[in-house]
Formats: structure tokens, C-alpha cells, sequence
């Protein structure tokens, strides 16, 4: 099977994950009775098909809320959270980082996973002039960083709903740790 993820929908359900495959992204589903992403890969028929589709696109498979591994106690099943659902394993790996810029650096100049949910997105055209884009998808900016203050990188993406089992990926941990690392330094030279 695919190396398992998990991604946190916006009312905190953890929702079991995988992709698999590379191109563009397509969402694999299975009737909600059946939707179990280990015991669905044994099935020679689906996993065939998985694998199939794979070869051309990313496979994005999961388990709604309630099924298979993603979190089985829940208050509530309707169309609405299975969209939740479906929203919540929304990645771009296609994220262009700058090289140079504090994020790189903080996330060890890693290949970044980010699940971007934008009502409302910033382009180019809305950055302000003393901020600087850092991290790419097309047109949409999803990290910017000010090079007049010491530590100043802005994120657009939720790294706290996507991770390693229940955690955040080692790479947006980076950016976590080397925030806390610059606040310290700051309230230690303070002192």
C-alpha cells in the first residue's frame, strides 16, 4: 500500500490518506460501505485500477470520516463534511520555493507538501511592495517574507492540518522550530 497520511479537516477530523503516481491530481473514490484504504488496496480489481491511473496522474485516495482509518467516532455525516473530507487532502507538491529565502532555510530546503484551502488568495498583484513571494503554486503565493525585519515569513497554507500520522511533515515543523528559535533569541537579548 502507498505510505499512509492523514490530513485534519476543519472541524478536526483526522481523514486517512495516500497519492500515489505523478501528473494531475485525481480523486479515486469507493462507495462508503467499502471505503477502507488498506483493505481496498488487497482487492486485486481496485488496486489494479489504482495502479492503472496512476501511470498517467496522482491518484488521491482516502477514507471519508467515519470509514476505513480516518477517524471512526464522529458527531455528524452528511454531504457537507464528506466535501470537508475531500477538501482536506487538497495538496500541491508543485511548490516553487526561493532558494534564498528564510523558508528554505527553516525547512531544510525540502520539497514542501501544502494543503491550500484559499477563499480569499494573494497574488502578485495584492502583495504588498515591502513583501517578497517565497514559495509559488502558478500565480497563487503561498509564502511571502519581509526582507526589512529580522524574521518576518507569512504562510497561506494550514500546516497544522496535514501531517506524519498526527504531526506536521519535519519540513513545516522547521519553519515552527525556527520561528520559536528567532522569538527566544529575541526575548534573550532583551533581557
Amino acid at each position: 500500500m502507498p505510505t499512509l497520511r492523514h490530513a485534519k479537516t476543519a472541524d478536526g477530523v483526522r481523514i486517512a490518506f495516500y497519492a500515489v503516481g505523478d501528473g494531475p491530481a485525481v480523486v479515486m473514490l469507493f462507495p462508503y460501505h467499502v471505503n477502507h484504504l488498506a483493505l481496498n488496496w488487497q482487492v486485486p480489481l481496485h488496486r489494479g485500477a489504482i495502479e492503472f491511473f496512476a501511470r498517467y496522474f496522482k491518484v488521491v485516495n482516502l477514507d471519508f470520516r467515519g470509514a476505513g482509518l480516518s477517524d471512526r467516532h464522529i458527531s455528524r455525516l452528511s454531504l457537507a463534511t464528506c466535501a470537508d473530507d475531500l477538501d482536506s487532502v487538497r495538496l500541491h507538491e508543485d511548490v516553487a520555493i526561493d532558494p534564498s529565502s528564510k523558508l528554505a532555510s527553516a525547512s531544510g530546503r525540502a520539497p514542501l507538501d501544502v494543503n491550500s484551502r484559499h477563499h480569499q488568495a494573494v497574488t502578485s498583484k495584492e502583495l504588498a511592495p515591502s513583501l517578497r513571494a517565497t514559495a509559488t503554486v502558478g500565480e497563487l503565493i503561498e509564502a511571502f517574507e519581509s526582507d526589512k525585519y529580522r524574521w518576518l515569513v507569512g504562510v497561506q497554507w494550514h500546516p497544522e492540518r496535514i501531517g506524519k500520522d498526527q504531526g506536521m511533515s519535519p519540513e513545516v515543523e522547521g519553519v515552527f522550530d525556527a520561528f520559536v528559535q528567532e522569538a527566544a533569541r529575541t526575548t534573550t537579548a532583551s533581557r
